[in-house]
């Protein structure tokens, strides 16, 4: 297949094995009951080493056994770049949760620049050469895969070297020289479902990708808006994102900002319900979806950017627990 030839013989092979992560885990959830739980990969399949670092390297995870085998992947880390330690403590810290402790594939996320702020003044990131350089550090310290955003199409290049999936914002998802730029680099491409989007539509924004030789693409659904600042997650959407989007194409649910509330009159930032993220991803899980988007932060009440949704660390692993929990109840209808 074409996306097994890449530029950097030693990021190809890790690049494959995290692919191939990402598509056991969307076999084994795929949903309206064509799985059960004696079906899909072998636990010792999915947990495969590889080499060094990455999202599949899980040495510390005691082996699911078949019964018990986790039936999403996770992207998880936090919405912006801060400065200082505290994305290398946050990223330690959910390596050891959600690769180690629970064996699960993770892909880890920060933003380097939030280039959509609703105020002029609201906190964007330190900046893309400090911004890079600190994901630059966490891949290679901590064998981390990477996903982070891309505003612009000069901005590829710069991404593409550090970045192991490049992710289209949810406002930029019908940008066609965007899109088309971030999957020239054969990478894996995450598509955030812009708010406004139908699935049809971001069916025609995976064809986008795909149309460049990529094959390596999936959607993230992160709610749609229902009048004026109402943000809805609808799990029926789901159904319909893999219609539109092909079945090949793993769905993924962003359940932080599933819960946000948008700016409303002068107050200029957005705002959310911390306390319905375990909620929309106990529905997301059990409608079967391939993937869990989830932001966390040390200090959510003080974080500068979507502090109402950032999920609390120390909660990160109970959370986890509980999605595992329902993703291992069998789909016979």
């Amino acid at each position: 297949m074409s996306w097994l030839l890449g530029r950097r013989l030693g990021w190809t092979k890790k690049l494959v094995m995290l692919w191939s992560g990402i598509r056991r885990s969307c076999r084994a959830s795929r949903r309206c009951g064509r799985l059960t739980a004696a079906d899909g990969p072998s636990s010792s399949e999915f947990l495969a080493a590889n080499g060094h670092g990455g999202a599949m390297r899980m040495d510390h995870a005691e082996p699911f056994e078949d019964k018990d085998r986790p039936e999403f992947f996770v992207v998880c880390g936090t919405n912006v770049i801060e400065g200082g330690e505290s994305i290398f403590r946050l990223a330690e810290r959910v390596k050891r949760i959600v690769e180690d402790e629970l064996g699960l594939v993770l892909i880890f996320k920060a933003s380097w620049d939030k280039a959509n702020r609703t105020c002029k003044d609201g906190f964007r990131g330190i900046g893309m050469e400090k911004g890079l350089d600190s994901l630059m550090a966490i891949k290679q310290d901590l064998g981390l895969n990477i996903i982070t955003d891309v505003h612009e199409t000069s901005q590829v290049e710069f991404v593409d070297k550090v970045a192991d999936v490049i992710q289209i914002p949810s406002f930029l998802c019908r940008q066609t020289d965007l899109i088309t730029r971030a999957a020239e680099t054969d990478k894996i491409i995450n598509l955030k479902r812009g708010q406004f989007a139908s699935a049809t539509v971001m069916g025609h924004a995976v064809q986008k990708v795909l149309q460049t030789g990529n094959e390596k693409v999936m959607v993230c659904e992160r709610g749609l808006m229902f009048g004026m600042d109402d943000l809805v997650f609808d799990p029926k959407q789901l159904h319909a994102l893999e219609r539109a989007c092909g079945e090949d194409t793993p769905i993924i649910v962003d359940i932080t900002h599933s819960c946000q509330s948008p700016p409303s009159s002068f107050k200029g930032s957005s705002g959310g319900s911390r306390d319905m993220i375990p909620i929309v991803g106990r529905a997301a899980v059990a409608s079967g979806v391939d993937g869990v988007f989830i932001e966390c932060h040390e200090n959510p009440e003080n974080a500068p950017v979507d502090g109402g949704i950032q999920w609390p660390i120390e909660k990160l692993d109970p959370l986890l627990r509980d999605l595992i929990d329902i993703a291992r109840v069998p789909r016979r209808v």
